[in-house]
C-alpha cells in the first residue's frame, strides 16, 4: 500500500506540474478515500 500511495503522490505532482489541477485534486481525493 505504501508503494502504491507513493506512486499516486508522484502522479499528483506530475499532473499538477502540467497544470492539471483538477486531475491532481481528484487523485488526492481518491488517495484520502483509499486510506
Amino acid at each position: 500500500m505504501r508503494r502504491a500511495s507513493r506512486n499516486l503522490l508522484d502522479g499528483v505532482e506530475h499532473e499538477a506540474g502540467r497544470g492539471n489541477v483538477l486531475t491532481a485534486t481528484v487523485l488526492v481525493a481518491l488517495y484520502l478515500v483509499a486510506i
